[in-house]
């Protein structure tokens, strides 16, 4: 999903408080043409990157995103779709990226694609004028919508509940040293380029 309005395109990258960002836009008024369906299942890409969206949609408009930590987004990912296609997952727990169960998941994104963090999130994000971080989603929301003559406060973005979070830290959810180790050399740039430990 993509928001396009008169002023901005938000590139939503999943699992980075994408819909969040939706609520506070319909909470302000802000006329905003959606891209892309959010009723498809996950295995079918619905989540438009920057260089997906309409021709001419982006030009004298502000082109943002967000990111998040490679060892949360991971947790978080699997989180969302165990919690919202637990039958289909079940049905299908060979399927790596679709397993129900977090170890064979972990293991299998560390085997075939320990870089999916930064190709996912970064496919969709890189080239944007600006990409903020997660971590500093209420504040960054507030900042942008501000700058571009929205009255967007921070209170008023905090005030905002959350849609479709995940928890970051579950203890159930834990990497192997081997599995850090390995996620962490395969993103290593985006650790470097968005300030990550």
């Amino acid at each position: 999903m993509a928001l396009i309005t008169d002023k901005f395109v938000f590139i939503h990258v999943p699992r980075t408080g994408g819909m969040f960002f939706r609520d506070v836009v319909s909470r302000l008024g802000i006329p905003a043409q959606e891209y892309g369906d959010p009723e498809i299942i996950p295995r079918i890409r619905f989540h438009k990157g920057l260089s997906e969206i309409p021709a001419g949609s982006t030009r004298g408009r502000l082109t943002f995103g967000f990111v998040r930590h490679p060892l949360t987004w991971l947790i978080s990912r699997w989180q969302y779709a165990h919690r919202k296609f637990s039958a289909d997952l079940s049905s299908n727990g060979t399927d790596g990226y679709m397993s129900p169960f977090w170890d064979e998941f972990i293991s299998d994104v560390v085997n075939r694609c320990p870089d999916a963090p930064t190709k996912e999130m970064l496919g969709l994000v890189e080239g944007a004028a600006r990409i903020f971080k997660y971590e500093d989603l209420t504040e960054s929301i507030s900042t942008v919508l501000t700058e571009l003559g929205y009255s967007a406060s921070l209170s008023f973005v905090q005030s905002v509940p959350k849609k479709n979070a995940s928890h970051d830290c579950v203890p159930d959810h834990t990497f192997s040293g081997n599995q850090l180790r390995c996620i962490m050399e395969a993103n290593r740039g985006f650790y470097e380029r968005f300030g990550y430990q």
